[in-house]
């Protein structure tokens, strides 16, 4: 587990790539805020993974959450 000022440096590095303040990036963590369509494009491209992995998590989580052939 990372300390409070990892976690801080963190987020203020991240909040400089997307051109937010850093606090906003704990918003989005905890997902009380959610990022505009640009946001969330500058989040997904500083952290190496898609906008849909962003909001769906992962793709195993996706898989479960999806419905079924037979549930159509």
């Amino acid at each position: 587990m990372l300390t409070e000022p990892a976690v801080v440096l963190i987020h203020e590095h991240l909040a400089k790539e997307i051109n937010v303040h850093y606090s906003q990036i704990g918003r989005y963590e905890e997902k009380g805020a959610q990022p505009s369509g640009d946001i969330l494009a500058k989040l997904a491209n500083a952290l190496e993974v898609t906008s849909d992995y962003l909001m769906n998590g992962t793709s195993d989580e996706l898989a479960n959450s999806s419905l079924t052939d037979k549930e159509l």
